[in-house]
């Protein structure tokens, strides 16, 4: 999310195009560290709107979303790291990526394989949580001691964890494809949707980033800097995508938006209970069917 400084050299003499150039330059680097800050709160009260609805509402205090909550916080920290440049800005998006990676691994193992679930799924996460920290810890750290290059350890360990998590989420997608589910997913969905979606934004940004890189040499530095805002917005509005497609996949999500941005009227849901339906809503009816059987069977 940072923008490279700009500076003149006082013992060079520069024509009157190249002065030009450069107040144009150091004007659009302000607008963009100006931008990205307007962003940056926005996103900030977004992940704290996202903790707060899920502590708020009884109905979104389940096991999937505890990861959601620590995908916020981890933001949080990424967001604030970020503006302090402690150089640890890699480090807070490895916990981003986990969080992501771990709701995913829950989700699949709840759906694909409940008995398992059932009686190892606590162990299990935490048993894969600490193999994610271990794994990145040991790998960055292999990779600093064999390379020659200047590598830093935070953007190092962030890339580690971003390909490790995208390998995990890969191998889940192509699961689901091949073994059925063993109960109705229709609510929880997300839990795989949200996580695929912001990795393929994540994907965008090292695209960028590497556009960056082999651009700053060659050209102009308008266009960097324009390169750089664009990459720093796509970074931190992941949350702004996720409270969208937590609307959009979710009816408790959804229901929950409504009670914080709308009035209710004496006839809608109470202030807990996300599954009651407003007087001007059609109830949905939800179908599962089990393709094992000859059985349909029927929720309402």
């Amino acid at each position: 999310m940072r923008l490279k400084s700009y500076q003149k050299d006082p013992s060079q003499n520069y024509s009157a195009e190249e002065l030009l150039a450069m107040e144009i330059t150091e004007d659009l680097l302000y607008i963009a560290i100006i931008t990205l800050l307007i962003v940056a709160l926005i996103v900030l009260l977004s992940d704290l709107y996202l903790i707060a609805i899920i502590v708020r509402f009884k109905k979104l205090r389940t096991r999937l979303n505890i990861f959601i909550v620590f995908y916020a916080v981890a933001h949080i920290n990424s967001l604030l790291i970020d503006v302090l440049y402690v150089g640890l800005a890699g480090f807070a998006m490895s916990f981003i990526y986990y969080s992501l990676t771990l709701l995913a691994i829950d989700w699949y193992v709840r759906s694909y394989h409940q008995m398992f679930f059932n009686q190892y799924g606590t162990v299990f996460i935490v048993g894969i949580g600490m193999g994610f920290l271990a794994t990145s810890i040991i790998s960055t750290l292999l990779i600093m001691f064999l390379s020659t290059d200047n590598l830093k350890p935070s953007d190092l360990c962030e890339l580690v964890s971003f390909v490790f998590s995208c390998t995990i989420l890969l191998g889940i997608s192509i699961l689901r494809r091949i073994k059925q589910p063993v109960i109705n997913i229709g609510k929880t969905v997300y839990a795989i949707t949200v996580p695929q979606v912001l990795f393929f934004i994540s994907a965008i940004t090292y695209i960028l980033q590497f556009a960056i890189s082999f651009l700053s040499r060659s050209a102009h530095m308008e266009f960097i800097i324009i390169l750089q805002a664009l990459n720093g917005c796509v970074i931190i509005t992941e949350t702004l995508v996720m409270l969208f497609l937590l609307s959009k996949l979710n009816k408790h999500f959804k229901m929950a938006h409504r009670r914080c941005f709308k009035q209710s009227g004496p006839n809608d849901y109470s202030d807990d209970d996300l599954d009651s339906i407003s007087h001007s809503e059609v109830p949905e009816s939800n179908i599962a069917f089990n393709r094992n059987a000859e059985l349909v069977e029927m929720q309402i």
